[in-house]
């Protein structure tokens, strides 16, 4: 059983890098990818530390306490989210400026990381989430014609 793990592990690999080499992933792409994966399995490192869960299960490829395809789950909504920005060709209006996307992404990275120690903060930060991307809309091209959409 080992050896199909190790097997499959490389198969995927392999699969990035095809994609890659065949030009359907952009090195942007790639980036953005693999920023998803280190930051999900420091993410889940964390989250195993304090003990909020647990892998209990034998694996091949492990950090810590944590199996490496626990970052791979990360790095696919990163690729999914890059992908679909090039492929649908996104754009925003009335989008936050850098300063409060980031302010407001790190006060939901200081929930997660605090969560075990102080109280439950989400439904704050939701309502402030709702309120400042709230009017944001996001326009997408499928095929020729742009459509639209609320971003909330």
């Amino acid at each position: 059983m080992r050896g199909w793990r190790v097997m499959n592990f490389y198969a995927s690999r392999a699969g990035g890098a095809g994609a890659f080499d065949l030009r359907m992933e952009t090195v942007r792409e790639a980036k953005v990818i693999l920023i998803f994966h280190v930051v999900g399995t420091l993410m889940e490192l964390f989250k195993t530390d304090v003990g909020s869960w647990a892998y209990p299960e034998s694996n091949f490829f492990r950090l810590g306490h944590v199996p490496l395809f626990s970052g791979f789950m990360y790095a696919s909504v990163g690729s999914y989210l890059a992908r679909v920005a090039r492929i649908l060709d996104v754009r925003y209006t009335r989008y936050p400026n850098v300063w409060v996307d980031g302010r407001s992404s790190g006060f939901d990275l200081c929930e997660f990381f605090h969560a075990p120690l102080l109280p439950d903060l989400r439904i704050v930060l939701l309502s402030r989430w709702l309120r400042r991307f709230g009017p944001t809309w996001v326009y997408y091209r499928p095929y020729q014609k742009f459509r639209r959409m609320r971003c909330c």
